[in-house]
Parts: structure tokens; sequence; C-alpha cells
């Protein structure tokens, strides 16, 4: 059963769309135009430790700017700077804080100030007096790749986060472009509100499937186009799978990947479930049906709490409370390491959005256990519209159900996808055309 080991694919683009010119409603700075020399990027939104998705789009996204501009520069504005220092260095990359306090605090308020003061031709720059706008306003162009935002749910402290941090380069007159994402509803009045202020501003917006793009569309978006997610474009190495094999020794047996989230379980606790328990009985009764269980935490903070960063926790928890120990990755690995481990699973059950996508690249049939439409659309792209379970009301047994469904159904489901996923590398290189665009203009 474990044909799974060496399902790697290298898709070309097929996709041609490409971006429709932005309506701005706050033009650029004339001094955002592109300078001589070496093409600038930043990088918001996304960090190298912590949350592997993110740190997923964030190398994809390095890794095709540089392949098609490799003497452009790469700045990323993390909230995790000393943790993503080594990795910034062997990337070749440029680290500078951004933190929620700094940005709420500092650098907002300055922000403001160049806003107020364009009219009477003050430079932003003149404003830019925290690490992060320094670096923001030397750059050609602004890539954001915040997860999920604007969107109604997810709270009113994440909500302002989202939109001081979209807006900060906004304000300071530089050509922001919202990589591929979920986004919307924006049905309550300050999700709404947030949305009409930064979104009609960016110069792009990349839309990652149809849910998103209904709702852009329904706010009357004009600076939208369509494009997968990133990380379908990351790029596994050589000691990616040398790591890999050292954490993942081949079996007899089928291999079957679990992906538990912190975040999951706590929504799940406010609804009245009971995700963790839930997740136990999954994995035990994997291990009762003959299957070999690797648990991945896909967020990681070493030595630190549980939280929506850090899913270590909640994974060791599952394991030490199972009956038959499983498998467990339980160090700092890339995301590269990452993605190998997953594609060497005969089948995955996931709750963290971009370990899904890390399936999907692979061609490994994947059941999500999700809370949010970003689930559903990308599913829908590889003909898979029919493997996400809502997290409310989640049901061990019928988790092992599906497992069981998918298993027999595995080589039908791995041809489907592989059969899609050309189409979606495509489309998410496309995605990026807007950001080289602005680095070649």
């Amino acid at each position: 059963m474990s044909n799974a080991a060496h399902r790697y694919l290298c898709a070309d683009p097929t996709d041609g769309s490409s971006a429709k010119e932005p309506n701005h409603t706050m033009p650029s700075d004339p001094a955002a135009r592109r300078s001589s020399g070496p093409p600038r990027v930043a990088i918001i939104g996304a960090a190298f430790s912590a949350n592997k998705g993110a740190a997923s789009m964030l190398e994809a996204t390095i890794g095709a700017i540089r392949s098609a501009r490799p003497d452009a520069t790469v700045t990323v504005l993390t909230t995790y700077p000393d943790d993503d220092a080594d990795r910034a260095r062997a990337l070749g990359v440029d680290v500078v804080p951004c933190t929620p306090k700094v940005l709420a605090a500092v650098a907002a308020p300055l922000a403001t100030l160049a806003v107020l003061t364009r009219p009477m031709r003050v430079p932003p720059r003149l404003w830019a007096r925290t690490p992060a706008m320094r670096a923001i306003v030397n750059v050609d162009v602004v890539v954001d790749l915040a997860g999920i935002s604007f969107v109604d749910g997810r709270g009113f402290p994440t909500l302002v986060y989202n939109s001081l941090m979209t807006g900060l380069p906004l304000a300071l007159g530089r050509p922001t472009i919202k990589a591929s994402q979920a986004l919307g509803p924006f049905d309550t009045r300050s999700v709404g509100m947030a949305a009409r202020l930064v979104l009609p501003r960016l110069d792009g917006i990349v839309s990652r499937g149809a849910s998103t793009r209904s709702h852009l569309d329904g706010a009357g978006l004009t600076n939208v186009t369509d494009g997968a997610d990133l990380a379908f474009l990351l790029s596994v190495t050589d000691d990616d799978r040398r790591r890999a094999d050292h954490l993942l020794e081949p079996a007899a047996t089928a291999t079957i990947g679990v992906v538990p989230s912190q975040v999951v379980a706590n929504y799940s606790t406010r609804n009245d479930g009971d995700y963790e328990n839930q997740m136990v009985t999954v994995v035990d009764g994997l291990h009762a049906a003959g299957h070999r269980v690797v648990l991945i935490p896909h967020a990681v903070r070493p030595g630190r709490p549980a939280g929506k960063m850090n899913d270590l926790p909640l994974t060791a928890t599952i394991a030490e409370r199972t009956e038959h120990r499983p498998t467990v990755i339980d160090g700092d690995e890339t995301p590269g390491t990452l993605r190998e481990v997953i594609g060497r699973c005969d089948l995955l059950v996931a709750s963290r959005f971009h370990a899904m996508i890390s399936g999907l690249a692979t061609a490994t049939p994947t059941l999500v256990i999700g809370w949010s439409h970003k689930y559903r659309e990308v599913l829908a792209q590889v003909g898979q519209p029919d493997t996400a379970i809502d997290y409310r009301g989640l049901d061990a047994t019928e988790v092992l159900s599906r497992c069981a469904s998918m298993l027999d159904e595995l080589d039908d489901r791995h041809e489907v996808i592989a059969r899609h996923l050309p189409a979606v590398t495509g489309s998410a290189r496309s995605g990026l055309e807007p950001v080289i665009g602005l680095l070649t203009r």
C-alpha cells in the first residue's frame, strides 16, 4: 500500500491569467516607480518561524521572485526576528522586526501622519522612524502574505492587526500586492468598513478561490486577479529529503499523517466541542485498523505554550493519550522537510490549511477537518470537493469511516489530484505576475 513514498510532481505554468489594472482611490507615491539598480522587495504578513504554512508561502515567494529576478534583494518584515535570523541567512534575505506592539503603538500613528501630510508633499520617508517603516520606504514593491484576513468571525483585534499591517505600506506610498489568500465575507460592519478602507487602495489582490472571488466581486473591487496558493510553488531540497529519511522510515503498512491544529481546537472548545478527544480516538482507530500514524505539527514554537502559532503541546498531548504511541515529528523542521514527510504518507488527515496544501502538492489524498470556506475552495481546484469536514460536530467515527473509504479510492484520488496539479501550479505562478510586473516596469 505504501506507494506514496516518491510522488513528486514538477508542473509547468499553464494558466495564462493576468491581473486587471487596479482602480486606486489613493495613488501610490510617484517615488514608488522602479528605481535604477537591482529590484527591492519587502514581504509582510509571514515569518520563517512558528506557522509553517506562512513559512511555506514565504519561501515559495522568495524562490519565485529570485527565479524571475536573480538580482532582487528581499527584506522580510517579521514578528520573530531572532528566531528567523538563521533561516533568513541561509536563504540570503534580510529580516527586520515588525511586532504587533510596535506596529500599533508607533508605526500606525506615524503612518497616519504620512497620509495627512501627503497633500503638502511631505516625503513619506520623513515619518519612517521604525526599522520596518525604513525598510518599506526603500523598496519597489511590498508583497502581503497575511493569512485569511478581512473576514467575519476572526475577532476585532485580528481585524485591526490585518488593517494596520496591510495599510502601513499604503500609507507610505509603496505599491502593494496582496498575494493569494482567502478574503471575506465582509458582512459585519467593522469588517466591511476595514475592507472598504484598505482593499481598494492595493495595487493588486490575488483571489485564491471561487468563494473569495465572489466576496471580492460582491464588494465591487476591480483590482483583483485569480491565483492559486503560493505554497504550491514551494521547492523541496535534497537536504529536506535527507532529513525526511531520518524522520520517517519506510513501513510495510499504510502510513497516515495526522496534522492537529490548536486553532481548530480553540474554535471547538468555544462551540462546546471536544476536538482533542476526537483526535485521540481517530489516532487510536487508525492504529487499530493496522495503519502507521504519524503526527505532524505544522505550527511550531519549541518551548512555548500552546497557541494559534504552536501545535506542539496539543500534538504531544494527543500522542500521550493514545493507547499505541504514534510516530511524532516534534522538531522545528523546514517547510520543505514537512512537505517531504507528508508526501511519503498514503493519506493525510489535516486541520492546518497549508498542511493540506502540502498534501495536495504531492498528490496525497487529503481529508480536512477545518473551519472556513478556504479549505473547500482549494480542494475543489484539484477535484476533491468532498474531502472537507467541518469541525463543528466533529465525530471520530465519521473521520475513520471517511479514511477507510479514501484508502479504498487511493489510486483514483491520487490520479485526479495529479491531473489537476499543473493548472493549479500555473495559476499560483500567474498570481505573482503583478509583483514581477512592478519589478520590471
